[in-house]
């Protein structure tokens, strides 16, 4: 019996080791639980699209295989911008719907940069066209640059946002004539709140609450000019300003600076010690 079983023995160890010997290496493995944990450094988890099952599964590959799977349609998902959004995918995997995995700015919860031609968002439209009312940059829009503005640019989509809320406050430096802040046309309001912040110490007036503003991490607001204030009673209706009297940035003299009647569209100038309205705007 002895003599049989080892010639056996041997004959099924060396078929064994033959197999092993000529077998073709590995190139990929399924991937199909998240709890295996990210794939090794030279890896990628990809959506691959199986035509002889008509199915798209999971799988890890070697990242020198990527191009070749790529041109078949399958879809990377290891997130190469790290922006924290993968390609919309039929594997279900991740935060989908990245148009552009390759730029972190690009995502489908980026902010649309009107007039670059580039679709941040991802929602197939290369510039969304921006209205009056539309939320936007930590406000809503409360104007649209004009052609004869200043600064307009054809082409281009400029203007300003009104802040989500405002409040009451004097002007401040009654009696007192600061250097600057005179500008009323479209464009100056941020010059003339820096130079009420700069001339006038008082705390808590209008042009500095505008000025300390921080909204949806946006810290450039700034009290308006008077026909800023003015562009944006035009579209009152839509931005619903609950209140009549706005101050604006305009100084007039020692005494007194401009509002804004945004119920009737009448500019005028009051003391500066009055309590009034403000809302702070910024320009995009």
């Amino acid at each position: 019996m002895r003599k049989i079983l080892l010639p056996l023995l041997a004959v099924v160890l060396v078929a064994a080791c033959k197999k092993e010997t000529t077998s073709t290496p590995v190139q990929e493995e399924s991937y199909t639980a998240l709890a295996k944990g990210k794939p090794a450094a030279n890896k990628i988890n990809i959506c691959h699209y199986d035509a002889k099952k008509d199915t798209w599964s999971m799988i890890s590959i070697n990242r020198s295989l990527w191009e070749r799977h790529e041109v078949h349609g399958d879809i990377r998902l290891d997130d190469p911008d790290l922006d924290g959004y993968v390609p919309t995918n039929s594997c279900g995997f991740g935060r989908m719907g990245d148009c552009n995995d390759h730029d972190a700015a690009i995502h489908p919860l980026a902010t649309e940069i009107p007039g670059n031609g580039m679709d941040e968002n991802c929602n197939g439209m290369a510039d969304d066209l921006l209205s009056v009312g539309d939320s936007y940059q930590g406000g809503r829009i409360g104007y649209i640059l004009q052609a004869g503005d200043p600064g307009y640019e054809a082409g281009q989509t400029h203007g300003l946002i009104i802040a989500p809320a405002g409040g009451q406050a004097e002007w401040g430096c009654y009696q007192t004539a600061l250097s600057g802040a005179g500008g009323t046309a479209i464009g100056t309001g941020r010059q003339n709140t820096e130079d009420i912040v700069q001339g006038c110490p008082t705390p808590g007036i209008a042009a500095r609450l505008c000025a300390e503003l921080v909204v949806d991490g946006y810290d450039d607001w700034y009290l308006p000019s008077m026909y800023e204030m003015g562009k944006v009673y035009a579209n009152g209706g839509i931005l619903g300003l609950p209140e009549t009297f706005y101050w604006t940035s305009t100084q007039n003299d020692y005494l007194s600076a401009g509002y804004t009647n945004v119920t009737i569209g009448v500019y005028g100038y009051t003391s500066k010690n009055q309590s009034l309205s403000f809302r702070a705007v910024r320009s995009f």
